[in-house]
C-alpha cells in the first residue's frame, strides 16, 4: 500500500479536547503547568478540559470568554405534560378560552363599544403626521445619530426614511398583491388594538419573498406584514416530536389548494425546534410558525406559572360583571317581549273551572299580553255570578327601579374600569362619569377625567404599540435603519393654534428665546449671530443692563468675541451708570478717557477668545 493510500487515523475526542485547550491557552498568551496529581484532582472535581469551568473562568477574566447564554433557573411555565395538548401546544389555564372571548366582544354591546372606540382612536396613527396640530405616525432620527451624521449621510438616511414610510403605510410591498388583499396601516392599527384588548395579545404574520435570493445569513427579504386571528395562535411545545415538517407540509398543501399559489419553503433548512407558534382551527393544528414568521406581542403579560405564558386580558378580570351585564340586557329584552304586567297570582274560585278551562285561559292570557305590541293590553274574563276572580300582586320582590338602575350603572363602570376608558369617550355613556342621581360639587370637571383616563388607558396602549414597532417589526423590515431611526405615534396631546399661541405668549416672557419660539412653530432658527439666543425675560434683561457691559452681553449671547474687547461697547445700559460717567467726567476727565481707551494686548486677547470659540464649536 502506497503512502497516499494509507488510512488516515481519526484523532480521539480526548486528543481534540486537549488540542483545543492548548490552543486556547496559547491564544490567550497564558500557559499553565500543573503537576500530574494536581491535574488529575482538578479533572476529577470537574474543572478539567478546555470546556471546564476553570478554563471558562480564566478566559472570562482575560476578556476572551466565548458567548454563552445565561440559563434561567426559575420556571416561567408549568412543566407538567398535562398542559401540553398531544405534545403539540400549550393550553391556557385558569383563563377564558379564546372562543368565549370572541363571543363576548360580539354579544355585549358595551364591550363592543369600548373595542370600537379604542380601535378608531388607534387608527388615527395609521397616517403620517402632517403638522404639529395633527395626530399621526412619525419616523425620526435618534438624537445620538442626528448629531454625528454628515450632510451626505443625512441625505441618504432621509431618502431611505421616505421609502420606509411608504412600506409602513402600506403594510409592506404592494407589487403583485391584489387590491382586496391590500391593507393600510390604519386598518392594521384598528384590528390589532381590538385584538390586543380582547385577547391580551395580538399576532402579526411577517411574509417573506421566498422567490428572491437570500442574504448572507440565509434569510429571505421582507415583503409584507398582516394581522392574524390571534385566537387561533397558541404556543408550541419546543423540541416536541410532533411539531415538525410533516405539519408544515400538510399546511402548505392546504394553502395551495385554497389560494392557488405555489409556496416555496425550504423544509430541509428548518429545524423542528424553530417552530414557536401553532395555528389551531377547530381544535386541529393547521400551521406552524417560527419567531421570524409570527410576531406575538403581549399587551398584558403575566408571570403566573398557571397561565403558561399567556396574558391576562381585561375580560378575564371582569368576567362576572360581563355575564351580569349580558343577563341584564336579556332581562330587559324579555321584560318588553313578555309584557309589562305586574308580577302576581290569578286566583279563580269556581265549581265549573277544570284543568282544560285553566289551560285555555293560560293560552288566551299569554296571547293577549305577550309580545311588544300587546305589552299594555288588559285581559278581560267573563265569569258567573257565583264565581270569583282575584289578583294577588307579589309586591316587594326583586329590585326597585332605583336599585336596578344603580346596579346596571355600576356593572357598566366595572367593565369600563377594566379597559381603563372613561365613559365620556363613549357615545351614550357620559352619564356614568357622574353619580347615578346627580353630580356633586366636589367632583372634578370632565376635562380632567378625560386626561386621567388617557394617562391610564390610551397612552400606555400607544407606548406598547410603539414598542412593538420599534423592537419587533422595524428591525425585520429594515435592520440598518432601525438602528438610526425610531417610530413615534405623536399628536395625542396636540394643541390647537389658539392654545399654542396662548402658551407661547406665556412662556416667552418667562424662559424662551426667539430661536426656541421658531423651533416650537416648526420654522428655521435665525441663529446666535442675529440675536436668536437672547432671552425674552424682561427682568433678566434689566439685570444684564445693570451689571454687565453691552460688549459682554453681545459676546455671550450673539457669539461675537470682538465685542468683549471693543472699547465703544464698554458701557452699561443703565441710567445710574450714565450719571456716574457724567460725574466722573466733571471730577476727573482723564479717568473717563482711560476707561474707554483700548487695552494693551487687546488683539492677543481677541485671538484667544476666537480660538476658544472655535474649540467650543468643535467639541459640540
Amino acid at each position: 500500500m502506497s503512502e497516499d493510500q494509507k488510512p488516515i487515523n481519526t484523532p480521539s475526542p480526548e486528543a481534540v479536547k486537549a488540542a483545543e485547550a492548548i490552543s486556547n491557552a496559547t491564544k490567550n498568551k497564558m500557559v499553565f503547568a500543573l503537576s500530574q496529581d494536581a491535574g488529575d484532582a482538578l479533572e476529577k472535581a470537574g474543572y478539567g478540559g478546555a470546556d471546564g469551568p476553570l478554563m471558562y473562568a480564566i478566559n472570562q477574566a482575560t476578556g476572551t470568554a466565548t458567548a454563552k447564554k445565561a440559563p434561567a433557573l426559575a420556571f416561567t411555565e408549568n412543566p407538567t405534560p398535562a398542559d401540553n395538548y398531544l405534545g403539540l401546544y400549550k393550553s391556557k389555564r385558569r383563563l377564558l378560552p379564546d372562543e368565549v372571548l370572541k363571543q363576548i366582544r360580539i354579544t355585549d354591546h358595551l364591550v363592543a363599544a369600548i373595542l370600537r372606540a379604542r380601535g378608531s382612536m388607534m387608527s388615527l396613527f395609521g397616517d403620517l403626521r402632517k403638522d404639529r396640530f395633527n395626530i399621526g405616525v412619525e419616523l425620526v432620527i435618534k438624537p445620538d445619530f442626528f448629531k454625528i451624521l454628515t450632510p451626505e449621510q443625512y441625505e441618504k438616511v432621509t431618502a431611505r426614511m421616505k421609502r420606509f414610510e411608504q412600506l409602513l403605510l402600506n403594510c409592506g410591498h404592494t407589487e403583485g398583491v391584489e387590491t382586496q388583499d391590500r391593507i393600510t396601516l390604519a386598518e392594521f392599527m384598528d384590528i390589532q388594538s381590538r385584538n390586543g384588548l380582547t385577547f391580551g395579545r395580538f399576532a402579526t404574520e411577517v411574509i417573506y419573498d421566498r422567490d428572491a435570493p437570500t442574504d448572507s445569513e440565509g434569510n429571505y427579504p421582507f415583503f409584507r406584514f398582516r394581522p392574524i386571528d390571534v385566537g387561533t395562535i397558541v404556543r408550541a411545545v419546543r423540541k416536541g416530536e410532533q411539531v415538525g415538517n410533516n405539519l408544515r407540509v400538510t399546511a402548505i398543501k392546504a394553502l395551495e389548494s385554497l389560494t392557488g399559489e405555489k409556496i416555496n419553503i425550504d423544509l430541509a433548512s428548518l429545524r423542528e425546534d424553530k417552530y414557536a407558534w401553532l395555528q389551531v382551527i377547530d381544535g386541529t393544528p393547521r400551521q406552524a410558525f417560527t419567531h421570524e414568521e409570527m410576531l406575538v406581542f403581549n399587551l398584558f403579560p403575566s408571570t403566573d406559572v398557571e397561565h403558561n405564558g399567556y396574558p391576562v386580558s381585561p375580560l378575564d378580570t371582569v368576567v362576572s360583571s360581563v355575564t351580569t351585564h349580558i343577563s341584564i340586557d336579556a332581562y330587559k329584552k324579555l321584560y318588553f317581549q313578555n309584557g309589562r304586567a305586574s308580577k302576581g297570582m290569578l286566583v279563580i274560585q269556581s265549581d265549573e273551572v277544570d284543568q282544560q278551562v285553566l289551560n285555555d285561559m293560560k293560552l288566551q292570557f299569554n296571547a293577549s299580553i305577550n309580545s311588544v305590541s300587546n305589552s299594555f293590553r288588559t285581559p278581560i274574563f267573563g265569569i258567573g255570578s257565583n264565581d270569583k276572580v282575584d289578583w294577588l300582586p307579589m309586591t316587594g320582590e326583586g329590585l326597585q327601579d332605583s336599585d336596578f338602575q344603580f346596579m346596571y350603572d355600576q356593572i357598566a363602570r366595572n367593565i369600563l374600569s377594566a379597559f381603563s376608558i372613561s365613559p365620556d369617550e363613549l357615545a351614550g355613556y357620559g352619564h356614568l362619569s357622574k353619580g347615578t342621581n346627580s353630580q356633586t360639587l366636589s367632583e372634578s370637571n370632565n376635562e380632567f377625567k378625560l386626561t386621567a383616563a388617557r394617562d391610564t388607558g390610551l397612552r400606555p396602549l400607544i407606548l406598547k404599540f410603539q414598542t412593538f414597532f420599534n423592537q419587533r417589526l422595524f428591525p425585520i423590515i429594515d435592520p440598518m435603519l432601525a438602528k438610526i431611526c425610531e417610530i413615534k405615534f405623536s399628536g395625542l396631546d396636540a394643541q390647537s393654534k389658539e392654545q399654542e399661541s396662548t402658551r407661547l405668549q406665556q412662556d416667552m416672557a418667562t424662559h424662551m428665546t426667539y430661536d426656541e419660539v421658531l423651533q416650537e412653530v416648526d420654522k428655521d432658527r435665525i441663529g446666535k449671530a442675529m440675536g436668536g439666543q437672547i432671552p425674552f425675560n424682561e427682568r433678566y434683561q434689566l439685570i444684564l443692563d445693570k451689571y454687565s457691559n453691552v460688549g459682554d452681553v453681545k459676546s455671550m449671547f450673539m457669539g461675537n468675541p470682538a465685542a468683549m474687547l471693543d472699547p465703544i461697547l464698554k458701557y452699561k445700559r443703565d441710567p445710574f451708570f450714565i450719571q456716574w460717567l457724567q460725574l466722573l467726567a466733571e471730577v476727573n476727565p482723564a479717568a473717563v478717557k482711560a476707561y474707554f481707551a483700548p487695552k494693551p494686548f487687546a488683539m492677543e486677547f481677541l485671538k484667544m477668545n476666537i480660538e476658544d470659540e472655535i474649540d467650543g464649536d468643535e467639541n459640540v
